[in-house]
């Protein structure tokens, strides 16, 4: 596996595929997405994995938390999916939807 280095300006992306494209779309949103677990008042210390997919009109149509998370509250689960639902994600290609992983790490 190759890895790609790539450097983030505030709304300026420079990655080549549509999933480094959306990844850095929630890095521009992280502060955001981090407060469903600020605003929770939850104290414990977990992960958060999210995945979710984005259609060719850069929008959400479905977003949940896997089973690999080890933060387990649904209140904080159901938050960042409405919030990434609500993130204009850059397009997939015409006709396609791209798969997303990531995981939200609230263990610091």
């Amino acid at each position: 596996m190759k890895t790609i280095l790539f450097f983030l300006l505030p709304g300026l992306l420079l990655a080549a595929t549509p999933e480094q494209k959306i990844k850095q779309e929630v890095a521009l949103h992280l502060k955001e997405l981090n407060g469903c677990y600020s605003e929770s008042g939850d104290t414990r210390k977990g992960t958060v994995v999210m995945t979710w997919s984005v259609n060719d009109k850069g929008e959400v149509v479905m977003a949940k938390a896997t089973i690999k998370s080890t933060l387990r509250n649904l209140g904080i689960h159901l938050c960042l999916a409405s919030r990434l639902k609500a993130i204009k994600f850059p397009p997939a290609p015409k006709g396609k939807v791209v798969p997303v992983s990531y995981t939200f790490d609230f263990t610091k």
